[in-house]
């Protein structure tokens, strides 16, 4: 016969599988594991080796508590089975490691996304429409449509650039300083964009100022592009432009400080691309080395131009609150500027989850899976103290009447349990940093992994377990002594 005890164990293994298999499913996003690109048979054997491993620090206890004559004879009067809580430690220390584990990591990774959202342009903001792969068309009437849209108090801003924010710069040209050659010259990477960019998205230049407004209209510069590819003129020195450069393409060009970049004229390679068509300006102001691409790459030496051409993308900033109104008026203003087609638009923290997809998904995913293997370890945590406290009933009891207090019954029953908690934290914090530093690896910009992620993580799960198991002990530690004492 198996007694009641035996098969509260059996249900704590069961318990302690599922909290594997939930385990198993949270880790992989964050060790790279992609299921879409394992086979069949080679997900069959991950999740079975892992759960297998559970399934044995689990249940080997049980079985270790069982007399043979439990498989051997079938007596119905055979001695009960005993279960030895003694045992008990090691599947809740093994189960409390896995949540553990699972929720540093989930801390970890929102603090990065977090990161994210700081770094990325625009990246904190909802209300910024983006349109890209523009024809030239709508190239042509970008002012008219500015202009338009600017009249509507739900606009609240407009401006536009080569690419929208999140993807790679794979555009350059070569500049050299005035008294230098060209053979001087520094490769930096390119970023055209048009009037009102910096206000856009709000930052400010560390020195000098940000790009005044163009005088050159887009027929102007049409022309001044045709002459550069078919008859191979520039302007020279009768036309000039500003240029703002990020910190680091500062340094590249000998700058002692941001400071001294402010008013210095620079020249661009003409045979460097198609930009060549006005090829000398002055450096109007510094910027901090902001984040248009992603994290995954550092921000490289930069120099952004400011023209009428080459702005594929449209960017649209809504007045706070009044995103849906907004959108409204920019489709209709959008259909009777340009009514040759719809925009191709996407709000930009749309765009950015698109970029971080995988992440994204991790991190949504590891804590729906903290959660619910956080809930079945701390069910298992109360089977397993009201087993305690339904043997230990008496000897509650006893202790009371001799002068025991509430908060004594309470330390007698959970102290043991604080103390395994603790336990897994310390084993799980060593394996949560590896698995964080790893996926970290990924990015150029990477959150500290201070010791506020481990023992916030730790203390929360450490609450959320203390509040399980105190709230049956407070009640058992209350009961009536008289009953206590008349069980069996």
């Amino acid at each position: 016969v198996v007694t009641d005890e035996s098969l509260l164990a059996v249900a704590l293994g069961v318990a302690s599988i599922s909290a594997g298999g939930l385990a198993c499913h949270a880790l992989a996003p964050f060790l790279h594991l992609r299921f879409s690109v394992l086979t069949g048979a080679e997900l069959v054997v991950l999740c079975g080796v892992f759960l297998l491993a559970v399934w044995l620090v689990s249940i080997l206890p049980v079985l270790a508590g069982m007399s043979a004559t439990l498989f051997l004879n079938t007596d119905t009067d055979a001695v009960p089975v005993r279960f030895s809580l003694s045992n008990v430690r090691f599947m809740l220390i093994a189960q409390y490691s896995m949540v553990m584990f699972i929720v540093i990591v989930g801390f970890g990774i929102s603090r990065q996304m977090r990161l994210i959202q700081t770094l990325q342009v625009g990246g904190m903001e909802e209300d910024i429409l983006g349109m890209q792969e523009q024809p030239d068309t709508v190239q042509e009437r970008y002012g008219t449509l500015k202009a338009e849209l600017l009249t509507y108090p739900e606009i609240e801003s407009v401006t536009s650039a080569m690419q929208l924010p999140g993807e790679a710069i794979r555009d350059g040209i070569s500049v050299w300083r005035e008294g230098e050659t060209p053979e001087d010259k520094r490769s930096l990477s390119l970023l055209v964009v048009g009037e009102d960019f910096f206000p856009f998205f709000r930052m400010q230049p560390v020195a000098g100022t940000a790009f005044k407004h163009s005088s050159r209209t887009y027929s102007e510069e049409k022309d001044l592009l045709m002459d550069f590819f078919f008859a191979g003129k520039t302007p020279g020195a009768s036309i000039s432009e500003e240029y703002i450069i990020n910190r680091k393409a500062a340094k590249v060009l000998g700058f002692a400080s941001p400071e001294d970049a402010v008013g210095q004229l620079l020249f661009l390679d003409g045979l460097g691309g198609p930009v060549g068509y006005i090829n000398r300006g002055i450096i109007a102001g510094v910027a901090d080395d902001f984040n248009y691409t992603t994290t995954f790459e550092e921000t490289k030496p930069q120099i952004i131009l400011q023209r009428k051409f080459f702005q594929h993308c449209i960017l649209v900033r809504f007045s706070p609150g009044r995103k849906h109104e907004g959108l409204a008026t920019f489709n209709r203003v959008w259909a009777s500027v340009n009514p040759d087609g719809p925009a191709n638009g996407a709000f930009l923290q749309d765009v950015y989850a698109t970029v971080y997809h995988n992440e994204l998904n991790a991190q949504a995913l590891v804590h729906i899976f903290a959660l619910l293997s956080l809930t079945v370890a701390n069910l298992g945590l109360i089977i397993i103290l009201a087993f305690i406290i339904r043997r230990k009933t008496r000897e509650i009891a006893i202790r009371k009447v001799n002068g025991a207090t509430s908060m004594d019954i309470l330390r007698l029953l959970n102290s043991r349990f604080f103390l395994w908690t603790g336990i897994s934290f310390v084993i799980a914090v060593p394996a949560a940093y590896v698995v964080m530093i790893r996926w970290l690896q990924h990015f150029a910009y990477r959150t500290d992994l201070d010791w506020q992620i481990f023992a916030l993580a730790g203390l929360s799960v450490f609450m959320l377990s203390a509040l399980a198991v105190s709230i049956p002990s407070w009640r058992a530690s209350r009961r009536n002594l008289v009953q206590a004492l008349k069980m069996d």
